[in-house]
């Protein structure tokens, strides 16, 4: 404030490394500079490590300033969604959208650091999740009972390594979606067969289940219950009129009744 140096707040013309610029830096916004503009430089470093290059590298100087407004950060398939997710968090176009502080963002990578074991498990069951959905969703034309044990320890693998991943870090998205992934897929499987009944436990893992699978496999347990009635009373009908069992009924009576004469 001795004037000795310009203040943020008195900018008036675009001014900053172009590459690593926030929206508000483009000139004429200097009352909207503050710390959520750090958050956001610190955020576009951040993307440089991961990613290799500054977030607006781009072709020409138009195409860097359109960069800036949209603000639209993409990351290579190796960086963890959990740390993406920080990144594009920093560097929200919208200044109300971003962390409050440096503090908040240094908090987040901490917490990120801390559960990167919890991350890597995840990630590792991610093969065997594929293959899981691959071997649901083939038309092989072995032996359905082979195929079906084959398709329960897969399964059984990532409930598993899953399972382990949230017991880590409960908020484990990544986790948590692939397990919701793989129960929706041997529900859906268990109700093509016509097995409700196996449809209805494997969805009990499920974090929120969509309301219409909820409703399919009620529907079918409905149905099975139907089903099962309709036979046990055409079971009852046919023990009755069954001569052999009228006639047992019949020696019992008379027996009885010798026996009592």
């Amino acid at each position: 404030e001795t004037g000795r140096l310009p203040l943020a707040c008195d900018a008036h013309e675009l001014a900053g490394t172009p590459v690593y610029m926030a929206p508000e830096m483009l000139g004429g916004k200097g009352h909207l500079l503050g710390a959520w503009t750090d958050v956001y430089q610190v955020g576009a470093v951040l993307y440089e490590i991961v990613n290799g290059e500054p977030p607006h590298k781009k072709g020409d100087f138009q195409e860097i300033i359109e960069s800036v407004v949209k603000s639209e950060p993409v990351f290579d398939d190796a960086v963890p969604s959990e740390l993406a997710d920080i990144v594009r968090r920093a560097m929200a176009p919208r200044i109300e959208d971003r962390f409050e502080d440096i503090r908040q963002l240094v908090a987040a990578l901490k917490a990120w650091r801390e559960h990167r074991a919890s991350v890597r498990l995840a990630r590792e069951v991610e093969p065997r999740l594929r293959r899981l959905l691959a071997a649901l969703s083939s038309t092989d034309e072995r032996d359905e009972e082979v195929q079906r044990a084959e398709r329960y320890n897969l399964f059984g693998a990532v409930r598993f390594g899953f399972q382990q991943a949230l017991s880590e870090w409960p908020e484990n998205r990544g986790a948590r979606q692939g397990l919701d992934q793989a129960v929706e897929a041997m529900v859906r499987a268990e109700l093509n067969r016509g097995e409700p009944i196996g449809a209805s436990a494997f969805l009990a893992d499920h974090s929120a289940p969509p309301p219409e699978l909820r409703q399919e496999v009620d529907a079918q347990l409905a149905a099975k219950q139907v089903e099962r009635v309709r036979l046990e009373e055409l079971e009852r009908i046919n023990h009755a009129e069954d001569p052999m069992t009228g006639r047992r009924m019949r020696l019992i009576i008379g027996a009885s009744l010798a026996l009592f004469w």
